[in-house]
């Protein structure tokens, strides 16, 4: 498995690559992908099975990640598939913040009914579930670039063992 220095350098010097690609639809779909790629790279890892270089990224709010390591075994399908991984992330996120702003007594209900309501024009007239799709989309990739790397690097130390007499 590759490190966690590696798994960052890739995350950083592919995402202009990823920003191009995006760019074809617009300026605004770019940036979105983009930021989605880094972040599902840098802080939305696979590696949040365990404490890693993301993990710790996450500073002081690490600790929300302490369940999701109990329940789900590092390198499990849950935490290494492609998108399933990535969403089921979001999803234990998400249910973390309802949490805790229902803790803190936000009715947050009412605050996703405006914004899905109003569903407005961000940036150049793109709307606002294109920029939404893209950001999913840039996390799953970040995610998807993490497990390639993963399965590239043990492909070629399985490769090196098989040759040795």
């Amino acid at each position: 498995m590759s490190d966690g220095k590696t798994h960052d350098f890739i995350t950083i010097s592919t995402s202009p690559v990823i920003g191009c690609l995006a760019a074809q639809m617009s300026a605004t779909v770019a940036v979105t992908t983009t930021i989605g790629y880094l972040v599902g790279g840098l802080l939305l890892s696979p590696d949040l099975d365990v404490k890693s270089r993301p993990w710790r990224r996450w500073g002081w709010l690490r600790f929300i990640w302490l369940p999701y390591q109990k329940l789900v075994p590092h390198r499990s399908w849950i935490s290494h598939t492609p998108i399933v991984g990535t969403l089921i992330q979001l999803s234990y996120l998400g249910a973390i913040v309802l949490l805790a702003a229902t803790l803190l007594g936000i009715d947050v209900w009412t605050i996703v009914r405006v914004v899905v309501d109003r569903q407005q024009d961000v940036g150049e007239g793109n709307p606002w579930s294109v920029n939404c799709f893209a950001l999913i989309t840039g996390l799953c990739l970040g995610s998807w670039a993490h497990l390639v790397a993963d399965t590239l690097s043990s492909l070629g130390k399985h490769k090196k063992k098989k040759r040795r007499p």
